[in-house]
């Protein structure tokens, strides 16, 4: 249980007031106060954009999930680690987590399989997680190992603290470099997508295209915000989406993945804040596509 007095004079919804207060996103703030989690003055709060007043006294108690995790031995592609935290390449087609909806082999089974002490950190159904890559994304990942360095980590990625750069290859022609600055938001009609949206979240994407044949380019991407599936979206938003990509792409892919691989990820070390940077290979699959001999990395 936490509880957290409100100091400001200014009035304010009290799903945005967990959100900048603790370490829970705005949308897992409201999944608390559906859940009956979050209590203001000792009463059960119903709305999330229920506002709040100076001195109110917030009480918030964790979420709990009922899924349970079961430890899977995975082939973990670690590439850095010390006695606070890893660095892991995931593979593509792997969940992160299990979900109110899939409770299958995922990324954290085969992490508490390994390293067991790990499932007492941060969240229940999500241990070590800071922060996460799409199901069809590949790439580096950061994983904490203890409590300190979990909220560390997580404050570091929630206030844009850590540099992501991503390798891609797109269709169509794309310019040598650009910056493309769009909100984005739920899909209006598909739950699943989002999209460009008047009153999205900021979302902040600039790329660099390294290579090209005929008629895909491969792209060095970098992105200071972290909005769901924002390199797909801002990408397919100037025609030319991500090779693979059927859920953004207007024409269907026949191709087995989708070609967006997290490459290097660079951060100061929560115990002794020293930059830490680590840098992947380019798959094997991403230079067999485009068929270049030399890639300007």
């Amino acid at each position: 249980m936490k509880k957290i007095i409100y100091k400001d004079g200014k009035d304010i919804r009290i799903d945005q007031f967990i959100s900048n207060n603790t370490l829970y996103s705005r949308s897992q703030a409201s999944k608390l106060i559906n859940k009956g989690l979050v209590k203001k003055n000792g009463s059960p709060v119903s709305r999330s954009s229920e506002k709040i007043i100076r001195n109110d006294e917030i009480k918030i108690s964790e979420l709990i999930s009922n899924t349970s995790i079961r430890p899977i031995k995975l082939n973990l592609n670690i590439k850095y680690e010390d006695e606070d935290l890893i660095v892991l390449s995931k593979d593509e087609g792997i969940i992160v987590h299990p979900s109110e909806t899939y409770n299958g082999p995922t990324l954290v089974s085969g992490i508490i399989e390994k390293y067991p002490e790990i499932s007492d950190v941060g969240e229940a159904q999500r241990p070590g997680i800071v922060h996460r890559l799409d199901k069809e994304t590949s790439g580096l990942m950061v994983i904490a190992k203890n409590p300190k360095s979990y909220n560390d980590l997580k404050l570091k990625f929630k206030n844009r603290k850590v540099t992501k750069e991503y390798i891609a290859i797109v269709n169509g022609p794309i310019k040598n470099k650009g910056i493309i600055e769009a909100p984005i938001g739920r899909h209006p009609t598909n739950k699943i997508k989002r999209a460009l949206v008047e009153n999205g979240k900021a979302a902040y994407t600039s790329y660099e295209k390294i290579g090209e044949n005929n008629d895909i380019s491969m792209v060095k991407v970098n992105i200071l915000t972290g909005r769901t599936h924002q390199i797909r979206v801002h990408l397919s938003s100037i025609g030319c989406p991500v090779v693979g990509d059927n859920l953004y792409s207007k024409t269907e892919n026949k191709i087995p993945r989708l070609f967006l691989h997290s490459i290097r990820i660079k951060f100061n070390h929560p115990s002794n804040n020293k930059e830490v940077e680590i840098q992947d290979n380019i798959p094997k699959e991403f230079l067999d596509l485009i068929e270049l001999k030399e890639i300007d990395e």
